[in-house]
């Protein structure tokens, strides 16, 4: 019944596009600005930390509202202080419909695709990749390539944000822009290089930033005096129903970061559908991010990060700490999962480990003041980023600039 419901909301929301084409005629003011994240229902990642910084900055004739479908994070935005709208109301509507200005970092669904026609699309993005995405994604479970002749018709049907364009896009580097500029399929005259709002986070307070942000963050932040923290953030696998929790040994864990005092944060995919891994993973030094909340705060703190394909190793080699890699399917993931864009030695300065006795043998190492990657991550720096720094400044100033071209 539940599969049947779903497919009637899709055909239903056919009846939308008479919106869109409503949306391209209706005027627009290039000094109303809206932002989104994570199809209205979350506060993080690029456009969290623009929205915030142009929050405290209040530009002159500028109005900027944060849009959401979620009434829980409405009512905290609201109660610090912030522009915030739901848009299941007359005045979220209206103001989706009048702004000159999209922000988001996924697709124009971030805000609302079916009111997008007509406005300014400024794609921030939610990673600098290393994984084929966009265009470029041709194996698993793509939607711009399915198996099925019939699929992408349907597909551009149902899922018609996946296939918009922006106006501008945001690179960290021309290193990688040339990929944003394959997978988005778009000129290097819209691409802004700039670093990423969401680490500014790393090298300022920001007003703020505790919003969506798990609560867990203020007891890091006490534990860390006396701590180590070690940060797992494993990617999604499309395909694979061997989950990441599989590889670690939870018993033997528990023992080592007792004895050399450190703390072991997880935070699933927010696509990683985990419903019981809390309920056998038990350890008092060993926390979990909830998926949907913004976990750039707590891995300002973080002494280690542990990732695999993530492109969030890139964001951490800002803060030049440690880093664990752990492909434990390495061969099967390129295969039959995502292609890379690089080599995937070339680009990660960090050891790699297959198994959990290597992620212990290499913990220790680092403890006992063992880092062999230190010119790696220097290197692999200037590869992802041309500027280091606080960037949401940097990025409003060339987003106002490129407007004006």
């Amino acid at each position: 019944m539940y599969k049947l419901f779903k497919e009637i909301i899709k055909i239903l929301k056919l009846s939308f596009y008479f919106l869109y084409f409503i949306s391209k005629v209706f005027p627009k003011n290039k000094n109303l600005w809206v932002f989104g994240a994570d199809n209205k229902n979350s506060f993080q990642g690029n456009s969290k930390y623009l929205f915030l910084y142009l929050s405290d900055l209040k530009p002159n004739n500028m109005k900027i509202y944060w849009i959401t479908n979620n009434k829980n994070l409405l009512a905290e935005l609201k109660k610090k202080g912030l522009n915030a709208l739901f848009f299941r109301s007359f005045r979220g509507v209206w103001t989706v419909l009048r702004a000159g200005i999209w922000i988001y970092n996924h697709y124009t669904s971030d805000i609302s695709y079916w009111f997008s026609a007509g406005a300014k699309k400024i794609n921030l993005w939610h990673g600098t990749p290393i994984k084929k995405i966009a265009w470029d994604y041709k194996k698993g479970n793509s939607v711009r390539y399915p198996k099925k002749w019939y699929g992408k018709i349907l597909n551009r049907l149902f899922y018609p944000a996946i296939f918009q364009k922006p106006d501008i896009i945001l690179a960290t580097s021309k290193f990688s822009a040339k990929n944003l500029s394959t997978a988005f399929k778009l000129k290097s005259d819209q691409i802004i290089i700039s670093g990423n709002p969401r680490n500014d986070v790393f090298f300022i307070k920001i007003n703020g930033f505790e919003i969506n942000c798990d609560p867990i963050y203020n007891k890091i932040e006490r534990l860390k005096e006396k701590n180590k923290i070690v940060f797992y953030m494993p990617t999604y696998r499309d395909n694979s129903e061997d989950k990441f929790y599989n590889h670690l040994n939870f018993k033997k864990l528990n023992v080592f970061l007792e004895k050399y005092d450190l703390i072991f944060i997880i935070k699933a995919h927010p696509w990683d559908h985990i419903k019981d891994m809390k309920n056998f993973i038990k350890g008092e030094r060993i926390y979990f991010v909830e998926k949907n909340t913004d976990p750039y705060p707590i891995l300002g703190l973080t002494d280690i990060l542990i990732t695999d394909y993530s492109s969030v190793f890139i964001d951490f080699l800002l803060l030049d700490r440690y880093i664990i890699f752990f492909p434990y399917d390495l061969d099967r993931y390129i295969k039959s999962e995502r292609e890379l864009y690089y080599n995937y030695d070339d680009i990660t300065p960090g050891i790699k480990v297959f198994e959990y006795d290597g992620l212990e043998k290499y913990l220790k190492a680092y403890l006992e003041g063992q880092d062999m990657y230190e010119l790696q991550r220097k290197k692999a720096l200037s590869y992802f980023f041309d500027e280091v720094g606080v960037s949401s400044p940097m990025i409003y100033k060339k987003i106002i600039e490129t407007m004006g071209k």
